[in-house]
């Protein structure tokens, strides 16, 4: 042996030992892919397992400057990984402004085989995440321009675990050990917390007017994981909304629920007390939809009425609302930074995807006649006046070049903005905090509150 190793350099050796690592790494990735898809790669999605994907590749067209990371907080049947098939079958097959959802191949796979599933009379619907399932993916928004197929603009990193990983974060003294690490780094590096509450259990708790135990443990862990967390972009969903419903069958408004739910000290603490600058709403979600698609008899189970068609209620709104509350956070930042330098931010000191937004509403604005701000920096004015073209129309009719980075980031935006101002029309109340300029006029500027051009 000890002759062996003398014949051997150290470079060799390296090379062995490297070799060992990469079969350690890769064997638990290749077995959960093999559970995932039968074993083969040409295997037909409708009998494939519904295991999750354990992680996603990266996406060549996903830009690290445009990316905004969701991590996803829910228990065990609230009807996250429902929730996400939903979202996808939104917008996987193109939607306004020529806004093509756009998945990895193991995470399109996943998706589609479920939402199969939902649609085939002959199945049952497809089972939660299992314990120790990760979903981890990778979403991009494409944009159809000429004289080319798509061009990328954002994209989501979206983390998913099963629910009892999730229990060890929520519930720590009830754990055996401490956090998963893996999920507290996911948590970390998030930029927006989605919350996931079963309105099932509200439903059922509002009925018999009382807070049963174990969903008032949920509540409560939820609630002061969420109030407390360090990001400042936070959505809580009601997912199941269409079995919100009083003892007549008739629906709960959300301000009803908000109502019931306000009495736990947990929830109150989250709905009225917001921080001061940062995003929260309340997003009630169906991925069934209204129509009656999915009923829930007096036992428990589902039926389904393929007469009808699979629509999905709200179901991307936890994904569309990510980006602008990202950005309205990182923008009421950069603000109330400003306002204390009392000088020029310069760009190095802007967060990335902040950057990218400011560089391409600086030049739809020139098409206007107005530069927000110049390459020295940007002050404080510049940038309230930044916030209100943000709330305006983000039209790109002006533009010179259609197929341009600032008019393809300008036709996803307006995607957003418009399924934001749907989801506020419908639901008033959800949207429970966000960050306002204190002052709402730029010095030597008039604007019009509506579209944010000059006047």
């Amino acid at each position: 042996m000890d002759l062996l190793v003398g014949l051997l350099s150290e470079q060799a050796i390296a090379s062995i030992l490297t070799a060992l690592l990469a079969m350690i790494i890769s064997y638990p990735l290749i077995k959960v892919v093999e559970r995932a898809f039968a074993g083969s790669p040409d295997a037909d999605p409708e009998t494939d397992s519904d295991a999750a994907p354990t992680d996603a590749s990266k996406s060549p067209s996903a830009d690290d400057a445009t990316a905004v990371k969701v991590m996803v907080l829910g228990l065990e049947g609230s009807g996250k990984t429902m929730m996400l098939v939903g979202m996808y079958h939104r917008w996987a097959f193109g939607s306004r402004h020529g806004v093509t959802l756009r998945a990895d191949e193991t995470t399109s796979r996943f998706l589609s085989m479920l939402a199969r599933k939902i649609n085939n009379p002959d199945c049952e619907l497809p089972a939660g995440t299992r314990a120790g399932d990760i979903t981890k993916a990778i979403f991009t928004f494409m944009v159809d321009v000429v004289g080319d197929s798509a061009r990328s603009s954002f994209s989501l990193h979206y983390a998913d675990y099963a629910g009892e990983r999730i229990r060890g974060v929520l519930f720590p003294s009830e754990s055996q050990s401490s956090p998963d690490p893996e999920v507290m780094a996911s948590l970390a590096e998030a930029h927006v917390l989605v919350g996931v509450l079963d309105g099932g259990e509200i439903a059922s708790a509002m009925r018999e007017k009382l807070f049963p135990p174990e969903f008032a443990n949920t509540l409560m862990g939820l609630m002061l994981y969420l109030a407390t967390a360090k990001q400042k972009t936070i959505h809580l969903v009601i997912s199941k909304w269409d079995l919100v419903v009083d003892e007549n069958g008739q629906a709960y408004p959300l301000s009803k629920v908000i109502e019931f739910l306000d009495q736990y000290p947990p929830f109150y603490q989250f709905h009225q007390r917001p921080p001061l600058i940062g995003v929260r709403r309340i997003i009630p979600i169906s991925t069934f939809g209204l129509n009656g698609f999915i009923r829930v008899d007096a036992n428990g189970t589902t039926h389904k009425d393929h007469t009808l068609q699979w629509q999905p209620f709200m179901a991307e709104n936890a994904v569309a609302c990510s980006v602008p509350d990202v950005i309205d956070t990182e923008l009421g930042h950069a603000i109330e930074t400003a306002e204390r330098v009392k000088g020029r931010l310069p760009r190095r000191s802007l967060a990335p995807l902040l950057k990218v937004v400011l560089t391409v509403l600086n030049t739809v604005t020139a098409q206007w006649g107005l530069r927000l701000f110049d390459t020295k920096g940007i002050t404080s004015e510049e940038l309230v006046r930044t916030w209100w073209t943000l709330k305006g129309d983000l039209r790109t009719d002006k533009l010179e070049h259609h197929s341009s980075k600032p008019e393809v980031i300008l036709r996803v935006l307006r995607l957003f903005a418009e399924s934001v101002r749907e989801l506020e029309k419908k639901f008033p109340e959800s949207k429970i905090g966000h960050y306002r300029p204190r002052r709402t006029r730029s010095r030597g500027t008039d604007t019009n509150d509506t579209d944010g051009r000059p006047r």
